[in-house]
């Protein structure tokens, strides 16, 4: 027996007492004309075992993979010959189990039949609506399980790009440190103080979805600082910022990246030529710009896979949104990143 929860079952019986309310009450009004109680309670009953026998037994024989006619024609003459049965005892018992010889014509089994045929008529459109919404209700979970696996994948893809900037920024700076002990201690100190400090946006601000922009922005100036102090302030690098909403948000370690590639691969030593950081941003948009001499190697080095990553980061997060060039121009090493916000 199919099993229906409770809210179905609330259902049902609304259903049923507007159709009985119908039917018994506004009919019976219509003719003038009521039979005893015990008649509608026994008539009904047998209605309602046919209603439901057909919806949930004969007509699920059409979601059988082994679709059988056969069985279902013998379900169908079988429930027609019970409901037929069922009737003539229920008149007998209301006669007063008197003899129905005179009652049992041609037209009372007709009667009785087209009774049963409407209810079983009922019982088929319930049983196929109910199927295509359930159909419908399944496809709606698979969709809804479908995007809850893409977002999950997206998070996890978002999580795997993230987990490759850190330990690149973390690895690239204690070399910086390595060189600074060597020299200076209290130079080594203070590179110690910044790398943690950066080390601490990376690993843990950085899970955030998005930061303030003034964030990354103090992290963009410890690692010039941190430069700065490895090649003992002589470094030409500029950091030119305009604009007033440095508090709008964005996603972590991005312009951080940009600029680590600078110092990673520019020849940011050259005194003729300026390494130039620029950063505008509105309520509507952010234009981020570097301009760096380049290195021994800039096209062969591995210096592009920072840059890709954060082109990817960029897909997964504004697509469509944003714009980002990397690349030689004019002599010299360009990026150009907008985000339309």
């Amino acid at each position: 027996m199919e099993k229906i929860t409770f809210n179905e079952f609330k259902i049902h019986v609304i259903c049923w007492s507007v159709y009985i309310f119908l039917e018994v009450i506004v009919l019976g009004l219509m003719n003038n004309r009521f039979s005893p109680l015990s008649y509608y309670i026994m008539f009904y009953a047998l209605n309602f075992c046919l209603f439901y026998f057909h919806s949930w037994v004969v007509m699920k024989r059409l979601l059988k993979k082994e679709k059988k006619i056969y069985v279902f024609l013998l379900l169908l003459i079988f429930e027609v010959l019970v409901y037929l049965a069922g009737g003539v005892l229920i008149t007998y018992v209301l006669s007063g189990y008197a003899d129905l010889t005179g009652k049992l014509s041609q037209a009372y089994f007709a009667g009785v039949l087209f009774r049963g045929t409407w209810f079983i008529a009922y019982a088929t459109g319930y049983f196929f609506i109910k199927a295509y919404l359930q159909k419908q209700r399944q496809a709606s979970e698979k969709a809804l399980e479908i995007a809850a696996l893409k977002t999950q994948l997206l998070i996890s893809e978002k999580d795997y790009l993230r987990a490759q900037i850190n330990p690149h920024l973390f690895f690239n700076t204690l070399s910086f440190i390595k060189y600074a002990s060597k020299r200076d201690s209290s130079v080594a100190a203070l590179a110690v103080q910044e790398l943690s400090e950066i080390m601490d946006y990376a690993l843990h601000t950085g899970k955030s979805e998005f930061v303030p922009l003034s964030q990354e922005i103090e992290q963009i100036e410890k690692i010039i600082n941190l430069n700065q102090l490895r090649y003992e302030q002589k470094l030409n690098v500029e950091f030119k910022k305009q604009g007033e909403h440095f508090d709008i948000s964005i996603i972590p370690i991005l312009l951080l990246t940009i600029v680590e590639n600078i110092f990673k691969h520019g020849d940011i030593t050259d005194l003729s030529q300026k390494s130039l950081i620029e950063l505008t941003a509105n309520d509507q948009s952010l234009v981020f710009a570097t301009t760096n001499p380049p290195g021994h190697f800039p096209e062969e080095s591995g210096g592009k896979s920072g840059l890709k990553n954060v082109m990817e980061r960029l897909g997964k997060t504004y697509p469509g949104k944003f714009a980002f060039t990397f690349g030689m121009l004019g002599g010299l090493y360009k990026t150009n990143l907008r985000i339309n916000l």
